[in-house]
């Protein structure tokens, strides 16, 4: 990470991070864990099931993924 951020960036993927699942993944790594996220196809199938979960489409839901895949940070954290 550089020491010459754009503040008016940061702002942008704040707001980004405040109206999408995958946008506040991807803030959390960059500016909280200050790591790189590496994106796949199972995080975009993951915040989408989330983000119907959270807006009561789905009544219950398991997830199941092998280890290492995200779950805590996506899910938990």
């Amino acid at each position: 990470m550089s020491s010459n951020i754009d503040p008016e960036l940061v702002l942008l993927e704040r707001e980004l991070a405040t109206r999408d699942l995958m946008e506040y993944i991807k803030y959390v790594f960059k500016y909280i864990y200050k790591k790189k996220f590496r994106e796949n196809w199972h995080h975009h199938y993951l915040s989408a099931v989330l983000t119907d979960y959270m807006k009561g489409k789905i009544p219950l839901l398991l997830i199941s993924i092998p280890p290492s895949y995200g779950k805590t940070e996506i899910c938990v954290k």
